[in-house]
């Protein structure tokens, strides 16, 4: 590759890097992403990148996207196109990440169609739990 290609590259992946810090809602120390520059390496973006996997693991991240749905489901909740795989696209994770995080925040599994989100995460004794 020349040094035009490398340069688009390298832009291009500081850009996905910035969409994941925005669309994850990760908190991100701006320094560490103002420091890039066109004299940033592979290694630099590589090693934001692990960091930012390390920091969206975090639980106060999964607990933030948590609320950021549940914000959404309930907005959106008389929508009978409000399905599993509609809130993973519009959030960007899987549909067995979603149901893991709903699962670990209400302790049920998501059963979308039929009784609806809602329903899902109310216990046994009737009482919602969120």
């Amino acid at each position: 590759m020349n040094s035009r290609q490398v340069n688009w590259l390298l832009k291009s992946i500081e850009i996905t890097l910035l969409k994941a810090v925005r669309d994850n809602d990760i908190s991100y120390d701006d320094s560490s992403l103002a420091a890039l520059s066109e004299d940033s390496t592979l290694e630099n973006y590589e090693q934001i990148a692990l960091e930012l996997c390390e920091k969206n693991k975090q639980p106060e991240n999964d607990n933030r996207l948590i609320v950021r749905i549940q914000a959404y489901i309930d907005e959106n909740y008389g929508d009978p196109s409000l399905c599993l795989s509609r809130i993973s696209d519009l959030f960007h994770i899987s549909e067995s990440y979603f149901s893991f995080l709903f699962k670990k925040r209400w302790r049920k599994l998501l059963y979308v169609s039929g009784t609806g989100p809602h329903d899902a995460g109310k216990t046994s004794s009737g009482n919602n739990e969120y």
